[in-house]
């Protein structure tokens, strides 16, 4: 599964599911353990395909941020998952996406891919308060994907091209969940509303 990382993120750490070459979760891992390797390779913005490769590093699981940093979570209550200390260098300027890679005597191999952007989620949010402002300032308090801030985006450009003016938008309540975005918009006196579907 591709992950969404904002170009020059540093200290980014990532739970990780090592299975055996049976597919069952491998426990007992530690950073000194047999055959353990680990890189990354990136599509630079040349096009070129550059690997570095890595060493694992000791780190605990609330130890500050060590680059390949590798320490397993908990071998009953969390078999297979392992805390990865992703090396600043995967997500620094210059490439278009990454793959971090890890390797060990009697596992699967584990690769984690990263898709470099010069946005993430609160560049999104960000850009909508100053647009809309205080109207989405309860909306967007709390987790969003990036797909629901683009929807109150793309509604709120919508009502600005019929001529609106001061757009309000809200997160209509049902009775399960808040599923969809109201803009009602205001102008010249009239007054029309944009629903937008949230999934």
């Amino acid at each position: 599964m591709k992950q969404q990382v904002k170009i020059g993120q540093t200290d980014y750490t990532v739970l990780v599911l090592i299975r055996d070459t049976a597919g069952a979760p491998k426990t007992g891992m530690t950073y000194l353990s047999a055959g353990l390797d680990m890189c990354y390779v990136r599509v630079e913005t040349d096009n070129d395909v550059v690997l570095t490769a890595g060493a694992s590093e000791v780190t605990t699981l609330t130890g500050v941020h060590v680059d390949w940093g590798f320490v397993e979570v908990d071998a009953t209550n969390s078999p297979g998952i392992y805390k990865l200390d992703i090396p600043d260098g995967v997500f620094a300027s210059g490439a278009w996406s990454a793959v971090v890679s890890i390797i060990c005597t009697g596992c699967d191999p584990v690769h984690l891919e990263f898709v470099l952007s010069t946005y993430d989620l609160d560049d999104i949010k960000t850009a909508v308060d100053a647009l809309v402002g205080d109207a989405l300032s309860d909306v967007v308090e709390g987790t969003y994907t990036l797909q629901d801030c683009m929807k109150v985006l793309l509604a709120y450009m919508a009502s600005k091209a019929t001529g609106g003016g001061s757009p309000q938008i809200t997160f209509r309540d049902t009775a399960d969940t808040k599923d969809r975005i109201v803009m009602a918009v205001d102008g010249n006196g009239n007054r029309s509303a944009i629903t937008v579907d949230v999934t």
